[in-house]
């Protein structure tokens, strides 16, 4: 059951439940979709899915046919979209949306939303220019554009969490071997506040905040990613979720399944945030949290999420199913 208590708890907006009548609705999706409809049929389990939103993650019966077309697999048409969104923008609004991707962009556009975010101690052209001793102990220092966690390093007690490695020498002179045989030439770089996990307290072991990795299209989010990075080998455990805590099948790869999941306080207020964006970015998009004493705090969007590639096949078909109902 989906605790609502805690931080943010009174931005949560259950989804009126006719599992029922949902299901109904699914099955004629079904049929129309195995019948050549295809319109009707994803209309009918649009619907379905707004009465119960659990159905985003069952079968729809939708893959084979995207198989016959040559699109049932997600890594070539993530690559596709990165092409037509990055590199050669077929529109103003996806020049718009890959704009976001530059870290301080993205901070600007979520701040006007209203959203909260990590406290940016300090934003630098390149790593030298950062300030050094007016950085806090613990701090996470990260470039403004890479992607994945190159040059990501997560400082707290002379150990940098991502790199799992000792700051030898200091922070200063880690980050800059550490850039040194990341990046061929400086990058902008900013230094923000490392979060607090909720559930700290409670688990010791939570020196790093949980990734909760909402996988989100056209207000909805589909599933959620927990990704637990407190282990020598940076991967303790994943959760997959859905919208109400539930939990689903595995969804990643390479990652060690939770063996238990509470759904922490505030969880339903991080929802009612991601889908608020989602409104906004109705494209398939993974958008990550952190949920801190404070709530629910926005980390950063993606619209590549893993280049396509290390999801299961459960995640895999969820994906290409929702990307089917808001295609770019």
């Amino acid at each position: 059951m989906l605790q609502t208590d805690g931080p943010g708890a009174e931005a949560w907006v259950p989804r009126p439940a006719a599992p029922g009548r949902a299901r109904v609705l699914l099955r004629a999706g079904r049929r129309a979709l195995q019948g050549g409809a295809r319109a009707e049929g994803l209309a009918l389990t649009a619907a379905a899915c707004a009465l119960d939103a659990s159905l985003f993650c069952r079968p729809w019966g939708l893959l084979p046919h995207l198989q016959a077309e040559g699109r049932g697999s997600l890594r070539p048409r993530m690559r596709a979209r990165l092409q037509s969104w990055y590199q050669a923008p077929r529109s103003q609004v996806h020049a718009h949306v890959s704009a976001l991707s530059r870290k301080m962009a993205m901070r600007a556009y979520v701040e006007d939303l209203g959203l909260p975010l990590p406290r940016l101690y300090q934003a630098a052209p390149r790593l030298e220019a950062l300030d050094w001793a007016a950085l806090p102990e613990r701090v996470v220092v990260k470039p403004q554009n890479a992607s994945s966690c190159r040059g990501v390093i997560v400082a707290a007690a002379g150990w940098d969490h991502i790199g799992r490695a000792a700051c030898g020498g200091g922070l200063p002179g880690y980050a800059q071997a550490l850039y040194g045989r990341t990046f061929e030439t400086p990058v902008p770089v900013m230094a923000e506040e490392l979060l607090a996990d909720v559930q700290a307290a409670e688990d010791p072991a939570l020196a790093v905040p949980r990734d909760f990795k909402v996988f989100a299209a056209g207000g909805h989010a589909g599933f959620v990613c927990v990704h637990d990075r407190n282990a020598p080998d940076g991967k303790r455990s994943l959760a997959t979720v859905d919208r109400e805590g539930r939990r689903l099948p595995h969804a990643e790869k390479g990652w060690p399944e939770a063996e238990e999941f509470t759904v922490p306080p505030g969880y339903g207020a991080l929802i009612a945030m991601a889908e608020h964006l989602s409104r906004r970015l109705p494209w398939l998009l993974r958008l990550d949290f952190y949920l801190t004493p404070r709530g629910p705090v926005f980390g950063e969007l993606t619209s590549y999420p893993n280049a396509g590639g290390k999801f299961t096949g459960f995640a895999r078909r969820t994906l290409l199913q929702m990307w089917e109902l808001w295609p770019d």
